[in-house]
């Protein structure tokens, strides 16, 4: 498993450096450049100058959620993989359940929490606006 997840990351940083290298290095126009890419990577929201706290929050928080629920996502697959080679020893298929029960437990977590902070953050952008009138 070790030598797996050694040779994976190898794969990866080589794949990186490729990449960097073949790029194109452009210092004089750096700025405009990176003003370009942000403004593209953007949501509509916040392109040209838009700061609205309670859209960056928003966004950041379901970035966040998003992240945690592709590992979420890899750690159920884990467990999957983990039960359908336990070869019905009992203790294998224990400790993949138990993989398998910690990940659905996370999914409600990150789904509550998605609507937790769905709800606060409309509360106050409300909030807000009410005082703004």
């Amino acid at each position: 498993m070790l030598n797996r997840l050694i040779l994976l990351s190898s794969i990866l940083a080589l794949g990186c450096s490729l990449i960097a290298a073949v790029l194109p290095v452009q210092a004089q126009d750096l700025a405009g450049t990176l003003q370009k890419g942000l403004n593209a990577a953007a949501p509509n929201e916040l392109k040209q100058g838009e700061t609205d706290p309670a859209l960056i929050v928003g966004n950041l928080i379901s970035a966040v959620l998003g992240l945690l629920g592709a590992v979420l996502l890899a750690y159920l697959l884990y467990g999957g993989y983990k039960y359908m080679t336990a070869r019905g020893e009992s203790e294998d298929v224990k400790k993949a359940l138990g993989i398998i029960k910690d990940a659905i437990i996370g999914l409600v977590i990150i789904v509550l929490a998605y609507a937790i902070s769905g709800y606060v953050i409309g509360a106050i952008a409300g909030a807000v606006g009410k005082q703004g009138q």
